[in-house]
């Protein structure tokens, strides 16, 4: 990668490797013969995805019928499917929303009835002395229970997500980092910082995190 002419054609790049990025990767390696993840940092997920909570959201909040709530429910699922199957550290602890008044009471009872409408399983409105039975530090009237909520080591999860990447053959090109951007009505041509190569490919997932707008307005998004 030395020569400005050198030009290399990929099926699909994904700029960014964090955990929706190698996700995004992981799941389409299958689609695609030749796939590229680029990240601008010496290693996956070293901004937001190493840097938020770590739970695995259950669903309650979202809007009905909204696409949100529609992929968290699913995706609840699919991620301790996949935790399970690869031997991520998580833990299924679930999830007690505190009230402590009558006025509370009732939006508990709307929280519990949004989430069953978005398909949140077994949730349960407790008294004090059945919270109390789920954590016993809590002090509340009443508590919603949220059993499907969890925890997951989220490098471990990226860990296992680079891993499967790497065995389907799919390129994570680290210290890269993008400068230009273009679309040609065909093709997107990628060029990045301190490397004389283009990269050339029909598809473009900008997973770029903090700097997706960056990303996005070098196509004038």
């Amino acid at each position: 990668m030395t020569n400005k002419s050198d030009i290399f054609e990929f099926d699909a790049v994904i700029i960014g490797a964090g955990v929706v990025g190698l996700a995004i990767a992981n799941e389409i390696a299958d689609i695609f013969d030749s796939v590229l993840v680029i990240e601008k940092e010496s290693d996956f997920g070293q901004h937001v995805s190493s840097r938020h909570s770590g739970v695995i959201h259950s669903g309650i909040y979202y809007v009905q019928n909204s696409l949100k709530a529609k992929l968290c429910v699913e995706g609840n699922k699919l991620l301790y499917d996949f935790c399970e199957a690869n031997a991520v550290d998580y833990l299924n602890c679930g999830k007690l929303v505190v009230g402590h008044n009558d006025e509370d009471l009732i939006k508990l009872k709307e929280l519990k009835n949004n989430g069953i409408a978005n398909g949140v399983r077994d949730l349960e409105i407790l008294n004090s002395e059945e919270s109390k039975k789920k954590e016993p530090l809590v002090k509340c009237q009443n508590a919603l229970w949220v059993p499907t909520t969890g925890i997951v080591d989220s490098h471990g999860l990226m860990q296992s997500l680079e891993n499967h990447c790497q065995t389907k053959g799919v390129v994570i090109q680290y210290n890269s980092e993008i400068v230009s951007l273009n679309y040609d009505s065909i093709k997107y041509s990628l060029a990045m910082k301190s490397e004389d190569t283009l990269i050339e490919s029909k598809y473009v997932i900008n997973s770029a995190g903090l700097w997706c707008d960056s990303i996005a307005n070098m196509l004038g998004i």
